[in-house]
Formats: C-alpha cells, structure tokens, sequence
C-alpha cells in the first residue's frame, strides 16, 4: 500500500512539474488524467474542436431589373452598385466613364452593347490578380503553403471555391444566425483565394465577430468581440503543432480609443499577448500598434496590376506623415457571397482591403524564412520598396515590392 501511495505521489508531482514547466504537448498532457490546456481568454479550461463549426449559405437571389441607371448616392460615383441587378434594357452609352466606378458582380446581367472599351469580364479577371508580380512568386512555390493565416471579421460565406479548401476553422462569436456579408469574403479571398489571394497555400482560421455592442443598443459598437475573437485564435495556437500554429492574424479594422467605440482595452490586451505569443496583428490600426505606416493604391481598370505605372496613390493627402508604403487596395476583384463561383469589383477600396494583402504577405515570407519577425519583416519591406512618382499628386511614394522583399528575407 505504502508503495503504491508513493507512485501516486511521484506521478503527481511529475504531472505538476510538466505544467509549471509550460509544457506544449496537449497529447501528452490529456493522456494523463485528461488535462485539459488553460485558456487564457477566459480563465477556464476547454479542448477546442478544430473544424466549420457554422456553415452559411449564398444569397444567389437577384436585385430585378432596373429600368433607369441609378443615381450617385452623396455625389459618389463608387456607391453606385448594379451587382445582382439585370440592365441589359438600358442605354448606357452615354455613362461609359461612370462604368469605370461603379461596382458590380458576375450576376450582373449587361446590355448587349457595352460602350467604347468597357469590358466588364476582363476588368474582373484583372482585379482578380493580387498585382506586383505577386504570381510570379506563386508559380515558384512561394504562396504560403504550410503557413496558417487568422482573421476576424464579419460574416463568411464558407462554401466559395476561392477558399473553401483552405478553410480549416470558422467560428461566430457571439452565436448568430447570419448566412452572408461582402465583407468577410472579400477579406477571406484577398488573403488566400485561389486566384485573388496573394497567400493561396495557406491555411485560414476565420472567427467571425460582431460589432454590434453587448448592451443591444442600435448602433453601439464595440471591440469586445474583435478581442475575444483573437484570443481565440491564440487558444487554438496552443493545440496546433509549432509548424501549424497561426502566425498572423488579418483584422480589416482600425481599432482607436478616440473613436467611441466600447471595449478598447479588451482589444489592447489581446493585441499584447498576441505580441507575448509571436503573433502579429495585421489590423488597420498597425501604425498605433506596431509603428508600420501603410497606405492604398488605385489602378486603372484596365490598367496592368504588374506594372507599377498603372497604380496611384488613394487619398494621398490624408496620409499626412512620410515613409508609408504603399500596397494595392483598388480596382480589386474578390469572393462574392451571391455564389461559390462568383465575384464582385470595385474601382473603390478602403485599408480594409490592404490588411489580408499584408497578411498574406507575412504568410509567404514566413514561407522563405521561419524565422522573420514582425519588425524584421517590415524594416526589409521598407528597404526593398519601389519609390515612385504619383501621377495624381506629384510626390513620390514608396510601393512594396513583393518579389524583391521575398528574395531578401529568404537570404537571412
């Protein structure tokens, strides 16, 4: 009896030592006595099941037929949209600029005569291309593969043929019974879509998160899920083997305490212990997070997205400091919620287009080197950035060159 309370004893203190030592073998550790690994989001312990713990549906329903062409909301052409809409019965030859700025989709039913050089399949095929050479990268093996991407975001139609089979976990935080939104395609596939993504190797964690505020206010915001939706991702970190742990994570938001929006702090806390964890946020608030300035690019919509003559810097002037680099944002073509094998273009972009660009940069350059950092990934960004001369406002900007960055991070 005496021998068996002394291996009891032994066992315990073996299986206390292991904890205190920060051990990272689940297996291991549920294999005695079903130990579970300490979430540190919430203070409990909870084994996460890795798969599609919601799948939504498309709205592949059409908006009918217009009978006029529609009117600019506020004055602002890039608001006009005829996506899902059949206007094969209007005369719109007379609007061949305006086409160029408006936003529309592969369920857009066109008239038959298209004016001048609008062509609306190929504007589409091109903003299909991440641009900056980015596939010549791509046909060398350099996509991401092996490498596992988060984003938190809205709604995700899970089901789209641009990313369903890289898809590996998806998940809604708070619970809600949303089937679609632009928004988290559109991020989703600029990420890692087959052929809009610039990391199509990589794997996705995709949590989506509401803004809507706890206290159900209409129209109260709130970061609390953007946080718990990090921490999230950083909880199934703690499962995954180090070569499949997510290394960064995308959020096309621009989290501030200046904005009125609740729950700052969660967000600040999350964002601390993903800089604890080797995690880097790609959020639109990198330049208060992390120091690194970035800005968007427009591009003609017939313009070559791999020439570097095509693109102009957006709202140049609201970039009021120097030494942002630049990346493309407009004139893109992403997954679209109404089909798996549908897309939407728009001539107008915001940063939140730029975040998955970014992140699906990190991806490939964690690809060529392991080892890189956050900070070391955007000082080699900087000092292999293309300087150009801004057809729109005269000065010069600096635009990331994705094959010369790769090159150099994969000779450290």
């Amino acid at each position: 009896m005496k021998r068996i309370t002394a291996i009891k004893i032994m066992v315990s203190l073996f299986v206390l030592i292991i904890m205190l030592m920060g051990c990272s073998d689940k297996t291991f550790l549920q294999s005695l006595g079903k130990i579970d690994v300490y979430s540190a989001s919430n203070e409990s312990s909870e084994i996460i099941e890795i798969g599609i713990h919601k799948t939504t549906k498309p709205n592949p329903e059409t908006h009918g037929t217009l009978d006029s062409f529609p009117e600019a909301p506020n004055d602002n052409t890039t608001r006009i949209d005829v996506g899902s809409y059949n206007i094969s019965k209007l005369d719109i030859s007379k609007y061949e600029d305006l086409l160029y700025y408006i936003r529309f989709n592969t369920k857009t039913i066109w008239p038959e005569k298209l004016p001048g050089n609008f062509d609306p399949n190929k504007i589409i095929e091109l903003g299909k291309d991440p641009g900056l050479n980015v596939r010549d990268l791509h046909a060398q093996g350099i996509d991401g593969r092996g490498i596992s991407i988060g984003i938190v975001d809205v709604t995700l139609f899970t089901g789209h043929d641009e990313y369903r089979d890289n898809l590996i976990y998806y998940e809604d935080i708070p619970k809600s019974d949303a089937e679609w939104h632009m928004h988290g395609a559109a991020v989703a596939s600029l990420a890692v879509g087959k052929t809009t993504g610039v990391a199509p190797g990589a794997k996705l964690y995709f949590i989506e998160a509401s803004w809507d505020d706890e206290n159900g206010k209409e129209g109260d915001m709130t970061y609390r899920y953007n946080a718990e939706g990090i921490h999230r991702l950083l909880d199934i970190n703690k499962q995954l083997p180090n070569k499949e742990k997510i290394k960064v994570i995308s959020i096309s938001a621009n989290p501030s305490p200046d904005y009125g929006v609740s729950n700052y702090a969660d967000y600040e806390k999350a964002l601390n212990r993903a800089k604890e964890e080797g995690v880097f946020i790609m959020a639109v608030s990198s330049d208060v997070d992390y120091g690194f300035r970035f800005g968007g690019l427009s591009r003609e919509p017939l313009g070559d997205p791999n020439d570097l003559n095509s693109y102009y810097a957006t709202d140049l002037n609201e970039w009021k400091d120097e030494g942002r680099i630049f990346f493309p944002m407009g004139s893109r073509a992403f997954a679209s919620y109404a089909g798996e094998n549908d897309y939407t273009w728009m001539r107008s972009g915001g940063a939140s287009w730029t975040a998955p660009y970014i992140a699906g940069l990190y991806a490939m350059a964690l690809q060529v080197n392991p080892e890189i950092t956050p900070d070391l990934f955007w000082s080699s960004v900087e000092e292999t950035a293309d300087v150009k001369m801004d057809s729109v406002y005269n000065k010069n900007i600096l635009i990331a060159n994705p094959v010369n960055l790769i090159t150099k991070l994969a000779e450290k």
